[in-house]
């Protein structure tokens, strides 16, 4: 029978910090992503299980079962509240081919669900409709109370967990041009929306500020 066992490891050596460990999980899980420097949404390597971990308190919640029929293509997460912990988990997911839908020729369609942890359950959303050539890639960014995605090759794919719509925001055209061959990066500064571009062939780098951002929303 194996075993796994799973610590943390801070890279401060100057601080200690209490012993935390994921031995209280059943399965063997990876880090999808850490929000707030303080939860942790966790995946099971041998099953599609989602855990819910808190490093504040020690304490891991295993998310409602997932249709696992359905590939998940992204999944994001937000927290509204620490105290009682309370959070959102947006998930997109590749839908069953419709051969008698048209539309489903000439969009990239896209499954949406939400799962808030207040009620305990997943809502399958609106269906998100993309041009067949735009794909999410991995940089994924919580600002401005919407969560990002960057989208090959020119967009930004937003996704607003409030209003549960998403929208497209085009990149300047200086960034997105050749944007393969570029660094890029969304930050939120000072409650604003900012895109960094990093062009290391040119040796150059642009900062974009989106101002009045929430507003617009």
């Amino acid at each position: 029978m194996n075993e796994y066992h799973a610590s943390f490891v801070s890279i401060d050596t100057s601080m200690r910090h209490p012993e935390m460990s994921f031995d209280l999980l059943l399965d063997r899980v990876k880090t999808v992503m850490s929000i707030n420097k303080s939860v942790l949404l966790c995946h099971t390597y041998n099953g599609p299980k989602y855990y819910v971990y808190n490093l504040t308190t020690r304490q891991s919640q295993r998310i409602l079962n997932l249709k696992i029929w359905y590939n998940t293509i992204k999944i994001g997460m937000i927290i509204k509240r620490s105290k009682p912990l309370h959070y959102k988990i947006v998930r997109f997911s590749k839908p069953k081919f419709r051969w008698y839908d048209k539309k489903f020729y000439f969009y990239h369609c896209i499954r949406c669900e939400l799962f808030d942890s207040n009620t305990w359950r997943w809502k399958e959303l609106e269906e998100v409709k993309l041009s067949q050539k735009s794909h999410f890639i991995i940089q994924q960014r919580y600002l401005c109370s919407s969560l990002h995605w960057l989208i090959w090759k020119r967009n930004i794919f937003v996704f607003d967990v409030k209003m549960k719509s998403y929208s497209l925001l085009q990149m300047p055209p200086s960034v997105s041009k050749d944007n393969d061959k570029k660094d890029i990066e969304l930050v939120e500064y000072e409650k604003k929306f900012v895109i960094t571009c990093m062009d290391e062939i040119n040796d150059f780098m642009e900062v974009w500020v989106l101002e009045d951002y929430n507003r617009n929303k």
